[in-house]
């Protein structure tokens, strides 16, 4: 079961203590300056402990605070299929091998690396290899050309979760995450899914196309 499966299936009817969303709340896009609808997620998001109650996740999370990647190289999710694609970032110059963002604490969701002009997307707390993506690089410009997604992810919302991982974890930017076309939108729903999926990085969910959308330097 891939982790957007995962996810969806913790999304069972609500328990006690609502009161707990109420501030997770729709902004219209008129009211925002990302000209889309929104959903504004930040007293969840950014205040929510991760915890575990398996000592084996727990200390395999410690033991990939160490990890430099290698062992992805040349790795691809399970059951991956592979989508083309055109991605375009504005970059400087191509970064070094290795790490290129690693999860601090248990509310950061991801690593990423790059080998070999791939992009490695991985799970902070299993290691869970989930995307794989193609890069190339010229004079100022980022292009991810392929992607590669672990099974049972739609290749349309895969494309938009790691578009907004470089925007956001790699360029360090801010722009606001993905939300499914399947999730419903309740507070409740739309901050789990959130905080699961991307941790204390995210701070305004969308179901518009986060793709075409231009990210802006974080303050």
């Amino acid at each position: 079961m891939g982790i957007l499966s995962r996810i969806r299936a913790a999304l069972h009817p609500s328990p006690p203590g609502e009161e707990g969303f109420t501030a997770v709340q729709p902004i219209p896009a008129a009211d925002n300056r990302f000209g889309v609808d929104i959903w504004d997620c930040r007293a969840f998001t950014h205040n929510m402990v991760s915890t575990t109650a398996s000592p084996e996740i727990a200390r395999r999370y410690v033991e990939l605070r160490s990890s430099q990647g290698n062992e992805y190289q040349g790795q691809t999710p399970t059951n991956a299929h592979v989508v083309t694609c055109n991605l375009t970032y504005a970059f400087s110059q191509r970064p070094s091998d290795g790490p290129l963002f690693k999860s601090e604490q248990m509310e950061d969701k991801w690593d990423i690396y790059l080998f070999d002009d791939e992009l490695y997307f991985a799970r902070s707390w299993t290691g869970e290899l989930t995307f794989k993506a193609r890069v190339r690089y010229e004079p100022g410009a980022l292009y991810i050309t392929a992607l590669a997604a672990e099974e049972n992810h739609d290749p349309a919302f895969a494309l938009r979760v790691v578009d907004y991982l470089v925007k956001t974890h790699v360029l360090r930017h801010e722009a606001p995450h993905p939300l499914p076309s399947t999730l419903p939108p309740t507070p409740r729903d739309v901050a789990v899914f959130s905080f699961s999926l991307f941790g204390r990085r995210c701070s305004f969910g969308t179901y518009a196309d986060t793709i075409s959308m231009q990210s802006s330097a974080s303050p």
